[in-house]
């Protein structure tokens, strides 16, 4: 809500009300993560300075059986299952208290390798924001496997190449 004064005294109060997954699908691209560049694994979370994700996660829009299981296998309490399966977004339920996280509410931004809410090894890059004077953080990552595959192919292919190469070489050199 916004307020207008005139002379100290309220005159009128501004108030918008957006739908919740016009702001989930803003965030996350409209839930196009593979083709903004994130992969099958990508996301990017707004946190509270709480440490609670104030957008949809990833896996929580893709596979709701599967982030349930998560909740289940984590020891969710029966109130915080119940929510989920009332709400079907994670918005407010997932706390996020990761590296980037715990870097970004102390005011630094970055990039790290850490473990992420599901407990999978990511790099993310992390970034303090304010919205109207409310402190968030910004988190946009990627499971680390995926995020170097294509290193780890092209090592492979080059070591490869290489070892083909000095075999050709070795041949040549062997039959002058």
């Amino acid at each position: 809500p916004v307020t207008i004064d005139k002379n100290n005294q309220l005159h009128a109060v501004l108030a918008l009300q957006l739908s919740s997954e016009v702001f989930y699908s803003s965030i996350s691209n409209n839930f196009k993560w593979k083709e903004t560049g994130l992969g099958d694994t990508g996301e990017t979370l707004l946190i509270g300075i709480d440490g609670f994700i104030r957008n949809v996660s990833r896996l929580s829009k893709e596979n709701y059986q599967g982030y349930l299981k998560f909740l289940q296998s984590n020891n969710a309490s029966a109130e915080i299952l119940n929510l989920y399966e009332l709400i079907q977004v994670n918005s407010l339920i997932q706390n996020s208290n990761t590296k980037a996280f715990e870097e970004a509410s102390k005011g630094n931004k970055g990039s790290a390798r850490y473990k992420n809410y599901l407990g999978e090894d990511v790099i993310g890059r992390y970034d303090p924001i304010s919205f109207g004077g409310t402190k968030y953080v910004l988190v946009t990552e990627i499971e680390l496997q995926e995020a170097f595959h294509g290193f780890e192919s092209n090592k492979i292919n080059t070591s490869t190449t290489a070892t083909i190469i000095v075999i050709i070489i070795a041949i040549i050199f062997r039959c002058f």
